[in-house]
């Protein structure tokens, strides 16, 4: 029976080393297809009237109010701009609307509901000649950078961890060869 033997690879120990930054290259690739505009918005929003319309992020915000009160999917959809709009939460308690904060070219604010104070955080994105309601997705993620908060603490940690147990496999292959050297121990 053939035992399983620690040993260095260097190939493989390259590819497990580049493991993190492949999955980040895919990541990129995903959230940048994800965010071409012709595949995500749909061109029937995109009118001059349109434009006259959402002309600012607060334009946005203040439709985004009515469409919070009363639960209009059309209007959510207007609001949105994309090929695949997403429901909206139906909450007549939602208050607020204040700038929260500027991430690359979003503008996000912030609502809360008044009986639970649960916060609603919406995004706003200025496309063409508009502001639409942006989905907080990977294209978003990768636009503003808010990915790398993820993925570097989960790299940093993987490389660590490769580091350790690359230490140990040369440990115990350093200690089986003292063994042989000291005491005449014989490989098992």
């Amino acid at each position: 029976m053939k035992r399983l033997g620690l040993g260095f690879n260097l190939k493989t120990i390259i590819l497990a080393t580049l493991l993190p930054l492949f999955g980040a290259g895919l990541f990129i690739v995903f959230a940048a297809v994800q965010g071409i505009p012709a595949l995500r918005y749909d061109p029937a929003y995109f009118t001059s009237d349109y434009a006259a319309r959402f002309d600012s992020p607060r334009a946005v915000i203040a439709e985004l109010d009515v469409a919070f009160k009363t639960g209009d999917r059309e209007l959510a959809a207007e609001l949105q701009g994309l090929r695949r709009p997403r429901n909206l939460p139906h909450n007549p308690r939602f208050f607020g609307a204040m700038l929260w904060e500027r991430t690359g070219d979003y503008a996000g604010y912030m609502y809360w509901d008044s009986d639970t104070w649960e916060r609603h955080m919406v995004q706003t994105l200025e496309v063409g000649d508009r502001w639409v309601l942006a989905p907080e997705d990977a294209s978003f993620f990768l636009r503003t950078g808010l990915w790398l908060r993820t993925w570097l603490p989960i790299a940093v940690v993987y490389w660590i961890a490769e580091a350790v147990a690359l230490i140990v496999i040369a440990l115990a292959a350093r200690g089986r060869r003292w063994g042989r050297q000291w005491y005449g121990l014989e490989k098992p």
